[in-house]
């Protein structure tokens, strides 16, 4: 089921119990059993999606801001000069 969603094995872990109580089972409480980890685990995987979307930016951040930190760098004015007219370019398309 994790591999279904994405997730490793690991993030169910909790769920084994459950998952093997189901297989004791038969019929209609099995089924229903299984459903609502299954469930749990899709769940589990949407919620990890959307905050990896959220933070993918402040990880881009902290990996310049640590690079700059360790090796000193700073962009050249050239390079900074492409930045702002990407930036403008953008703003243009936004606007038109």
């Amino acid at each position: 089921m994790c591999t279904k969603h994405g997730l490793p094995t690991a993030y169910a872990a909790h769920l084994v119990p459950a998952v093997a109580k189901a297989l004791e089972l038969q019929g209609a409480a099995r089924e229903e059993i299984l459903a609502l980890v299954e469930r749990s685990i899709a769940l589990r995987s949407e919620g990890l999606a959307e905050e990896e979307r959220k933070y993918a930016h402040l990880d881009h951040e902290l990996l310049v801001a640590t690079a700059r930190t360790l090796h000193h760098w700073r962009p050249d004015e050239a390079l900074l000069a492409v930045g702002e007219s990407v930036q403008r370019f953008r703003e243009q398309g936004d606007a038109g």
